[in-house]
């Protein structure tokens, strides 16, 4: 009898424990919602709309929701013509087309477009369309424009305003009208052909404003490539610069947010990443290696505007020759923005909770809906949060390496000297844990929870105030992610 009843008593409890693990999980959206004191998404959109109200700068960032019109501008140049796939409809087909985009114009395997990009991220919410504009001649050369910092004055007027005025004067002075930004394709070899461009050239792929008849425009550049046509990725996050978000690829090699936000190395898809039992970093050590390379960076610019290239006048630029096969590169499938760009730019309106109340949840794909974001509160004004979000292997991210629960910390104070990101204090907390400066850019599987038994995670808040909150119980299943929130 004695035995019977213990059978009963574990098989109960069993049951109790089977309910609870499957009962008590709610979907995130069903969460109890807070808000804090100080709303940082308020805030942000706030002073957003304060910056754009500035006399004649309500142009400095487009819209990120509804249509965006795009003109882009194809730009060839004295010493360098257009490339031999230089029919405007294959940027259209790379720019605009919807579901259909699965081959260059130079026959690479392609993914979806820049508008298939925007369209998936934003949950539907932004839908990039707009003109290709033919090429257009611009009177200085290319060797001349790579030479020049892209803070010369005038040099923006050399390139982009003259771009302008031959598609104004060709097509009519409306040619433009109903474009909220523009883009310039400039003949030359990319990066994958091994361009000689020096960053922070006026020709480096960037993205600004420039003035054009009291007029601004947001534009992004970018170079068209010659033996192979440029794939998306670098498009899509040189337009997230056009729509307001910073970098979050940190000041030099070994920093930043690596591949899990396209504005890091996202941009350029999965990477092996650094091995974890490389030596950590500090922030004194990186801090003294990034100056040594910004003073090597600094010298060599010294030495092409003081100095004349051997054999020709200032200004030559040589076009090196291309390796016979495309090197790899994983910037035809982009990565995701994170769920902290999607939550600026609109396009998830995260579950803000109290952790202090307690909460069982789940979450699903982000990639399938941005809303599936939950903003765990640190501090009680909500000056500092954690950004949850589960990542899987599919859509744009069908590469990752691993999915599972990502973690970003926002608004704490000091971050810059653990990412060395500039204007974002947006750091990710890695699961493998390791305190060291290029912690997000060690070996991607070991970076989503859960990893093995790490199951658990405990951050605290560097407010004053701040709480210590843990993250328990993670668990990916069924094509959800399950978690505990809490405070200690």
């Amino acid at each position: 009898m004695r035995s019977q009843l213990s059978c009963a008593a574990l098989a109960l409890c069993a049951a109790c424990a089977l309910a609870q693990d499957s009962g008590d999980f709610v979907p995130a959206a069903e969460l109890e919602r807070t808000r804090a004191s100080l709303d940082w998404s308020s805030q942000l959109r706030k002073q957003a709309g304060q910056l754009a109200r500035l006399a004649g700068m309500k142009t400095l960032a487009p819209s990120s929701t509804g249509t965006l019109r795009l003109g882009v501008v194809l730009v060839e140049f004295p010493d360098q013509a257009r490339p031999a796939f230089s029919e405007p409809k294959h940027w259209a087909d790379a720019f605009f087309s919807q579901g259909s985009y699965a081959k260059t114009a130079t026959g690479e395997a392609a993914y979806g477009s820049l508008r298939d990009f925007y369209l998936e991220n934003s949950g539907g919410k932004l839908d990039v369309q707009g003109q290709v504009f033919d090429w257009v001649q611009v009177p200085t050369t290319r060797a001349s424009l790579a030479e020049q910092l892209l803070v010369t004055p005038g040099v923006r007027n050399q390139l982009f305003s003259a771009a302008v005025d031959a598609v104004l004067a060709r097509d009519g002075e409306a040619a433009l009208d109903g474009c909220d930004a523009l883009v310039f394709v400039c003949a030359g070899p990319s990066r994958l052909e091994g361009s000689s461009v020096p960053r922070g050239s006026i020709l480096w792929p960037h993205s600004t404003l420039f003035m054009h008849k009291g007029k601004p425009w947001r534009y992004y550049t970018i170079e068209s490539g010659l033996k192979w046509f440029e794939p998306i990725g670098v498009h899509c996050h040189e337009l997230g610069h056009v729509l307001g978000i910073y970098d979050k690829y940190g000041l030099g090699d070994g920093t930043g947010m690596g591949q899990w936000c396209l504005m890091a190395s996202g941009a350029h898809g999965p990477r092996a990443g650094r091995p974890l039992d490389r030596e950590l970093e500090s922030p004194p050590e990186t801090l003294r290696r990034l100056a040594e390379d910004q003073l090597k960076q600094g010298e060599a610019w010294l030495r092409r505007i003081l100095r004349p290239r051997e054999g020709g006048a200032p200004g030559d630029l040589l076009v090196p020759k291309a390796p016979d096969q495309r090197p790899r590169t994983g910037t035809d499938l982009p990565f995701h923005f994170c769920a902290v760009c999607k939550v600026r730019l609109g396009w998830s309106q995260p579950i803000t909770i109290d952790p202090r109340s307690g909460h069982a949840a789940y979450l699903t794909p982000v990639e399938d809906d941005p809303n599936q974001v939950l903003r765990v509160l640190l501090d009680p004004r909500g000056r500092e949060s954690l950004f949850l979000e589960y990542r899987a292997a599919r859509g744009f991210d069908r590469r990752l390496h691993k999915g599972g629960l990502v973690v970003w910390r926002v608004g704490s104070p000091g971050a810059f000297l653990r990412t060395f990101v500039l204007l974002e204090a947006v750091e990710l907390i890695p699961a493998h844990g390791l305190d060291t400066t290029d912690a997000a850019l060690r070996d991607p599987d070991t970076i989503p929870f859960p990893l093995g038994d790490t199951q658990q995670v405990t951050v605290r808040g560097k407010r004053r105030g701040a709480w210590s909150v843990t993250l328990s119980q993670i668990e990916e299943r069924d094509g959800r992610l399950y978690l505990r929130i809490s405070t200690e």
